[in-house]
């Protein structure tokens, strides 16, 4: 999970053109974690 957010950020400022999916993933991976939390 961690490894997947660093990702995110080293791509992030490799190319801003992949803001919005960047966004799109991160909203996702914390609605997941609520979900799993909520178990």
């Amino acid at each position: 999970m961690y490894r997947d957010i660093k990702n995110l950020i080293c791509n992030f400022l490799k190319g801003k053109k992949n803001r919005i999916n960047i966004k799109i993933i991160i909203i996702a991976s914390l609605r997941h974690n609520k979900q799993s939390t909520e178990k």
